[in-house]
């Protein structure tokens, strides 16, 4: 047997090993909210250990070639530097991967069962990214909800059906998140508003969520769905959907919270906070403030206010800690869509200066 398969099976044990540890340092250390991934790349570098000791350890180490390496110290521009914490982190999964298949291609020279081996080890790295991908993606989105406005385009306010012209007003006030809610169209005209507005808000780099229709905010490519009490749960919705989008969840009581967490609502809202009025024009009560306080102790996840807010009540309910502020009538007022949106989100973020 050509002895120079050994060079070639322990510089690429050796690199995928290495890169392996820069990625699991990453999610432990960097983004050490991924504790799932961190201890997921672990058992992946522990079973490529228990691989690499059924190799001839002696063969290995005697046909390392450093010297004769001449590429060792060439490196593209590319890689020596690198964009941010992140690209560290891909750059190094890539890399894993990369070596892995060459691993996975010469070992079959020595053992074909051990092949296999190094094959799943690689499909399981592939799987990791794509779940790590999501989860930083959803994570950034998500960010968007931090001290911000949470704008919704209600039908009942929407004069001779210009929601693209509403949408195109609230993103030139500044809005980042739009929520559409159609509860009386048919699924057809929603379809076609949603599209419009989800291409717009894309466009804009604003986050689009439609209310109510998983499908067709799979179908709009809506960057997630809102949904209530009277809809599926949290967990039918999650298997219709892509595994990207987001779900925001409606809740009226603490119990309702806590169950929206539990099936994994990436926000929820809590509400109405204040007396408001329902899709109906029905009066609805205001459950109040009182189990906010309990909530934000226990829940991690963003949680948006909703039900009858006006100017006067931002500061007191970012004190109390939500981190959006979802409103509706207030932001039609006198067909000034823009100027409300912006002062809203002038008084969340502490911009505004009365005159």
């Amino acid at each position: 047997m050509n002895k120079k398969i050994y060079t070639v099976l322990d510089a690429n044990l050796n690199r995928s090993l290495e890169g392996l540890r820069v990625c699991e340092d990453s999610l432990r250390f960097v983004f050490n909210s991924s504790l799932s991934f961190s201890l997921r790349l672990k058992k992946i570098r522990h079973n490529l250990l228990k691989v690499s000791e059924k190799l001839p350890q002696k063969d290995l180490l005697l046909n390392r070639r450093v010297e004769e390496d001449k590429q060792k110290f060439i490196d593209l521009a590319t890689e020596k530097k690198r964009k941010d914490l992140f690209e560290v982190l891909k750059t190094n999964l890539h890399r894993v991967m990369e070596s892995l298949r060459s691993l996975e291609e010469f070992v079959k020279v020595i053992n074909q069962n051990l092949s296999s081996s190094i094959e799943k080890i690689r499909f399981s790295l592939y799987a990791l990214e794509q779940d790590i991908f999501i989860f930083f993606s959803k994570e950034k989105q998500l960010a968007l909800l931090e001290k911000n406005l949470y704008a919704i385009i209600d039908s009942t306010f929407v004069k001779n059906n210009n929601y693209l012209e509403v949408a195109k007003q609230m993103t030139a006030g500044g809005a980042k998140i739009i929520q559409l809610r159609m509860k009386k169209e048919s699924r057809k005209k929603i379809k076609e508003v949603a599209q419009d507005l989800s291409s717009w808000c894309r466009q804009k780099r604003v986050l689009f969520f439609l209310n109510d229709y998983p499908d067709l905010a799979l179908l709009t490519k809506a960057h997630g769905v809102h949904i209530g009490q009277e809809d599926l749960s949290v967990l039918e919705v999650r298997k219709i959907i892509s595994k990207e989008m987001l779900i925001g969840c409606s809740t009226h009581s603490v119990a309702e919270v806590w169950q929206a967490d539990q099936e994994g609502a990436d926000y929820i809202s809590f509400g109405p906070l204040y007396n408001t009025k329902s899709k109906t024009g029905k009066m609805l009560k205001g459950i109040g403030e009182q189990e906010v306080p309990l909530i934000r102790e226990k829940i991690k996840r963003p949680l948006v206010a909703i039900g009858g807010l006006t100017e006067d009540k931002v500061k007191g309910l970012l004190d109390l800690g939500f981190n959006s502020l979802a409103v509706i009538s207030q932001l039609y007022k006198n067909d000034k869509i823009k100027d409300n949106t912006k002062r809203f989100l002038e008084l969340i973020k502490g911009e505004r200066v009365d005159r």
